[in-house]
């Protein structure tokens, strides 16, 4: 079940496949982005090709690494072997059966309930049982000191979620922790948690320059020690997501339950 599962290493390994025959048409092209002999990159197939944060060079650098070895891959035949077509054989496999679960939770719309929610809180306390010392926290990193200074005036003054509410356009924080439960090895910059982990319940921190040259507010409102269980109202979107987890695992198991009644089959001894 988690080989089925693993979508995405599968489309990766599929999407290699399929990039080579799709991206890069044989015919002559004048929009084209980059070339290698007679195959063309075009605007619309680096964009469906690439992720949003990737760094366009780097994509059309990878897809003409790929198109020189895909080209002389086919002088020396590797595309005809037995081998190759395997591994192209069971990767369309294990889209397809990827594809079908994945099908299955979207079509059935789990939904979880607050009492539910709370219910199994309550009756699996143990699970959300934290082992180190974790806070609950809010944090704000603004790319000017100004910025962040004239935010912790006005968190101190009214209070950061006022605070937060009047920081807009060019004087929003550009990364936002809010009311986040987070251990305390996820705290990072070091010499953000350095600081951050130090504050009373509720107090507002200095300006933190860090090391990705943003300035910092960090507001530490609850602290856990390792060994205790966070209440309810603290963790409720973990529980539901742990809930909602177990219920997709329920549906998935049950389904293939389905298939093996549906289908001849046999295991030779």
């Amino acid at each position: 079940m988690n080989k089925l599962l693993n979508l995405k290493n599968c489309y990766l390994i599929f999407c290699a496949a399929a990039f080579f025959y799709g991206c890069g048409q044989d015919e002559p092209q004048k929009d084209y982005v980059a070339k290698v002999n007679n195959s063309y990159l075009t605007e619309a197939e680096l964009q469906a090709s690439s992720d949003p944060n990737s760094v366009r060079a780097e994509v059309i650098k990878n897809w003409i690494d790929r198109e020189v070895l895909y080209q002389r891959a086919l002088k020396e035949g590797i595309i005809d072997r037995e081998e190759f077509i395997r591994i192209l054989q069971d990767a369309k496999k294990e889209l397809a059966a990827s594809m079908m679960l994945r099908e299955i939770i979207e079509k059935e719309k789990i939904v979880v309930e607050e009492d539910e929610t709370r219910d199994f809180y309550e009756n699996n306390k143990e699970l959300f049982r934290i082992n180190e010392k974790t806070f609950v926290m809010n944090m704000a990193g603004f790319s000017t000191e100004d910025n962040a200074i004239s935010f912790r005036s006005k968190a101190l003054e009214s209070g950061w979620e006022n605070a937060l509410n009047g920081a807009i356009n060019d004087k929003a924080p550009k990364e936002l922790i809010n009311q986040t439960i987070i251990p305390e090895s996820e705290i990072f910059p070091h010499n953000v948690k350095r600081i951050v982990t130090q504050l009373y319940p509720n107090e507002i921190s200095l300006v933190i320059p860090d090391e990705r040259n943003h300035f910092v507010v960090a507001q530490i409102i609850n602290r856990y020690e390792s060994g205790s269980i966070p209440e309810f109202e603290i963790i409720n979107q973990k529980v539901k997501d742990i809930l909602i987890a177990k219920k997709k695992k329920q549906l998935l198991d049950d389904f293939m339950k389905l298939l093996y009644q549906e289908n001849e089959i046999e295991i030779k001894k």
